[in-house]
């Protein structure tokens, strides 16, 4: 209705949209809690972004700012970027003969980024971002009238937010801390103590017109989900979380006409809950959440039933196994209730924090007392890429002093940011 184009309502959306997401850590409190802001939102306003520098002719890459604009580091969920505040400066200019690409240029040589210039020789609307908001109207002036201006802060809030967050924390702005990484197990029974259960044979969960499909990452998990027959593994995990076009495709590509899906990643089952709307074929997802969930589902697998009937019984099954993860952190944050310190040893029981601190026994211990391994049979522990397999072994050997009576499993799982994955059954 006010003549605005495209690129300058794109302009106004961005804004907004940035100005959003470093409101979240308010509107949340377990943001608050984790000192980042939403990550769904940083997503769609990276997207916003891109739709806005395509209207403009720009490149769609992040290029350095200049070292005039004021940058603030801001936590993104679990990945760090870099986002610009400062102030945003937006003002009507009335002239003659104004130069619309000379304007722009120079507010960008004056140390404006995300500038835009849009109008006539006569009438152009001006929008930038500046640390130094004076000058850009200094220079407007100097080439005819201002008039609708406005000047945003948008760093306060940013700027509040983090402080909030630093003397909550003791301290400066917490860095990220260690995400899921991608894990890998090895079938059971290959080392250590013999298998509780019976290893199916190969290609078990292949039967008739049903195939299944994973997500996966690592040779051990690739080795034990290719011995328990399934059709597809999807490379993926916490930090490389397949599309659900990926997902998609994988199910698309198996001959049989029936596909159970499992994500093995709670960040995941979002993805793969599309895919069944979308296939051509029947689609099942079995909601596993972690990767020893999703080797419990398979075990599950029945033959001789039909593929509603697999699907239930795959989906029952998950709520048998516990997940324990230990790993480093690599931020300091107050989360669910623990306090963290960069390069403690934290650990997890089914994707929940619970434990921090700089004795690996006390952490694996409380862990699998809290994933409640005294009503369980079997523990089975996957060590990591940076783990050695003697120190597997030694603690192995000190969990079946903590807990008689349970049968310990050691395999190699060579997966990424865990030293140590367990299962308890």
């Amino acid at each position: 209705a006010k003549g605005a184009d495209m690129t300058s309502l794109l302009g106004d959306i961005v804004v907004a949209a940035r100005a959003s997401v470093a409101r979240t850590p308010d509107l949340l409190p377990k943001l608050k809690e984790s000192g980042v802001v939403d990550s769904g939102g940083q997503g769609l306003t990276t997207i916003l972004e891109g739709m806005w520098r395509h209207t403009r002719g720009e490149s769609l890459q992040f290029a350095p700012r200049s070292e005039q604009a004021e940058t603030s580091m801001v936590q993104m969920g679990r990945v760090t970027i870099e986002e610009e505040y400062g102030y945003e400066v937006v003002f009507l200019l009335r002239g003659d003969n104004l130069n619309l690409d000379a304007i722009r240029e120079t507010i960008t040589r004056m140390g404006g980024w995300s500038t835009v210039v849009a109008g006539d020789t006569r009438l152009m609307k001006v929008h930038t971002h500046t640390p130094t908001p004076g000058k850009i109207l200094d220079y407007g002036i100097g080439l005819g009238s201002l008039s609708d201006v406005n000047i945003e802060n948008l760093q306060e809030q940013s700027l509040r937010y983090a402080a909030e967050s630093a003397r909550e924390h003791g301290g400066s702005p917490p860095a990220v801390f260690a995400t899921n990484g991608a894990t890998a197990t090895p079938a059971r029974g290959e080392t250590g103590a013999p298998s509780a259960a019976p290893m199916p044979p190969a290609g078990r969960p292949v039967v008739g017109d049903i195939a299944t499909v994973v997500v996966a990452a690592g040779d051990g998990w690739t080795r034990l989900f290719e011995s328990l027959g399934v059709a597809t593994i999807i490379p993926g995990g916490q930090t490389m979380n397949p599309s659900t076009q990926d997902l998609l495709e994988a199910c698309e590509r198996v001959t049989a006409s029936k596909v159970l899906l499992l994500p093995n990643n709670r960040n995941v089952i979002l993805s793969a809950n599309q895919v069944p709307q979308l296939a051509q074929k029947e689609v099942s997802v079995v909601p596993s959440g972690s990767l020893p969930q999703g080797v419990s589902a398979l075990l599950a697998f029945n033959y001789d039933a039909d593929f509603q009937t697999n699907c239930a019984a795959m989906t029952a099954a998950l709520a048998s196994v516990q997940t324990v993860e230990v790993t480093r952190a690599v931020r300091t944050v107050q989360l669910d209730g623990v306090n963290v310190t960069e390069g403690d040893i934290i650990g997890l029981v089914n994707d929940q924090l619970v434990a921090s601190g700089g004795d690996l026994d006390a952490i694996v211990k409380d862990c699998l007392s809290r994933a409640g391994v005294e009503r369980h049979e079997i523990v089975t522990l996957y060590y990591g890429a940076d783990a050695a397999v003697d120190a597997a072994q030694a603690l192995a050997g000190r969990i079946k002093e903590w807990f008689p009576g349970r049968e310990v499993e050691v395999q190699d799982g060579g997966q990424p940011y865990y030293t140590y994955i367990l299962s308890v059954e």
